[in-house]
């Protein structure tokens, strides 16, 4: 999939949808594409003929014909990033999916709140700004569990795994979650497993033992530490589940990350 940067930021800022009303929505004209990122509350987007839920974390990228959230729960309203570029009026290609989800609702906080200062700092280079937003939102939009896009499942499948990774370093269980999305937890499991070939268990270790890598990449935590903080109970635990997914300690794996 190729793609071509917008030549300009036409507007950036966050949209809080008052209560008890419903959002004005727009259908993008040629030469605008606009991003907008979940950060609270409850809307929907129609998306070909389905009307879809968007939650926190959800990442919508619209482009020429696309219409923009339409509905907003009145007693719940939505917020997000709205980010509105412009285009060359021919170009109509989509560059991410439609709907895909950001990896953390933290994460999409700190992007917002990145994206903004910046935005209003004229000083910012506006090309660097723009390569960060479309950089950052196109590697959040295309993610993959080994071989396999985030994008390329159901709707609903993409909705559990996102969950599932946002709810990891908590000890909610499965059947809560399958509550939060949905649907049973029968289908919880089964659709974890056919589209990603593992267990929800699977995903929350592997996304725990992620988050880990970071803290010891990224801090001087000790190991029973960055085992609370990334969602183990027990230091002897993260241990285990780090060596049987990476291969090494998580003391080797720090040392070799930080070598000079």
């Amino acid at each position: 999939m190729t793609f071509s940067l917008p030549y300009s930021i036409q507007r950036a800022g966050i949209f809080k949808m008052p209560a008890n009303e419903e959002p004005l929505y727009d259908i993008l004209p040629a030469g605008k594409q606009r991003i907008e990122l979940m950060l609270e509350g409850r809307g929907w987007v129609k998306i070909e003929n389905d009307t879809v839920e968007m939650l926190p974390g959800h990442l919508l990228w619209h482009i020429e014909g696309d219409e923009t959230i339409s509905r907003s729960d009145w007693k719940n309203p939505y917020a997000c990033l709205s980010i509105q570029f412009d285009v060359p009026k021919k170009s109509s290609s989509r560059p991410a999916p439609q709907l895909s989800h950001w990896e953390s609702i933290e994460s999409a906080f700190q992007f917002s709140a990145q994206v903004l200062r910046w935005y209003v700092d004229e000083a910012i280079h506006r090309e660097g700004l723009i390569h960060f937003i479309c950089g950052t939102a196109l590697i959040q939009a295309n993610r993959k569990w080994g071989n396999t896009s985030y994008a390329n499942h159901p709707l609903k499948t993409q909705q559990i795994i996102h969950a599932l990774e946002n709810r990891f370093k908590e000890k909610t269980p499965l059947k809560a979650i399958a509550d939060e999305v949905g649907c049973s937890l029968a289908h919880l499991h089964n659709a974890v497993k056919e589209a990603l070939g593992t267990t929800p268990h699977e995903v929350i270790l592997t996304n725990r033992v992620h988050a880990a890598k970071e803290l010891l990449v990224s801090t001087d935590q000790q190991v029973k530490e960055i085992a609370v903080n990334s969602g183990f109970g027990s230091a002897t635990a993260f241990c285990q589940s780090f060596k049987q997914r990476t291969g090494t300690t998580p003391l080797e794996y720090r040392r070799s990350q930080l070598q000079a």
